[in-house]
């Protein structure tokens, strides 16, 4: 009975011993290899040639080992060629439209432009106007105008005489009167009138009187910007 006791005994401490091993294996098995920097450390027996690793942490290398070491990650290599450049991608989406830029300053003023002058003038039309007749004409694009229509005549009779004229489609009309042939019958009658259109247009100046004689007519026509009525 005394034997089997102590053979109990000596069963339980071999299983310490066991227990104990094992625990440090599994110590050594978390060990810090490689370390914080990355290096990993060993032992080189300079007699046999043999190497083995170690945590310095917890090992050092002992006689006639000496201590070697070296990086888990090597030293970086030398850049490589370029390589071939790589296919086009396709255009990207159009991006957003930037903000309006500040207004710039403004330029010199220009010089002035040349001012149109539409004309006619006529002295191939002549002779007494004892019949109101249509004495000349001007064509005109559209446009604002500014029309002066000048008639010069002589009074052919012994008696003054009228000399009445409209300017269409302004409707404007003047008359001058004329004193006898004996007296200097040359006269001149001049109509100012504004005149709009929106389309081309045609003016016309008709003029009459008893015994009057046409000698020379002038129809001009200035285009201003507007037109405005006081």
């Amino acid at each position: 009975m005394i034997k089997q006791g102590i053979r109990k005994e000596g069963l339980f401490a071999a299983m310490a011993v066991v227990a104990a091993s094992l625990t440090l294996v599994s110590l050594q098995a978390v060990a810090a290899i490689p370390d914080a920097s990355g290096l990993i450390h060993g032992c080189y027996n300079k007699t046999n040639g043999s190497s083995r690793i170690i945590d310095t942490a917890s090992a050092s290398c002992v006689k006639p080992e000496i201590p070697i070491q070296w990086n888990q990650v090597g030293p970086q290599g030398p850049v490589g060629p370029q390589g071939p450049q790589g296919a086009q991608g396709p255009q990207g989406p159009q991006g957003f439209t930037g903000a309006t830029g500040a207004t710039g300053a403004q330029g010199p003023a220009g010089q002035a432009g040349a001012v149109a002058l539409f004309i006619r003038e006529r002295t191939d039309l002549v002779g007494a106007l004892d019949t109101p007749l249509n004495i000349n004409s001007l064509n005109l694009p559209a446009g604002n105008y500014l029309l002066t229509a000048t008639v010069s005549v002589f009074n052919d009779d012994g008696d003054p005489q009228t000399l009445a004229c409209s300017l269409n489609p302004t409707g404007r009309k003047d008359q001058i009167e004329l004193p006898g042939r004996d007296d200097g019958s040359g006269g001149q009658l001049t109509i100012i009138a504004p005149f709009s259109t929106a389309v081309a247009a045609v003016v016309t100046l008709n003029c009459g009187g008893f015994q009057i004689v046409l000698t020379k007519s002038v129809i001009a026509a200035i285009p201003v910007s507007a037109i405005t009525a006081q």
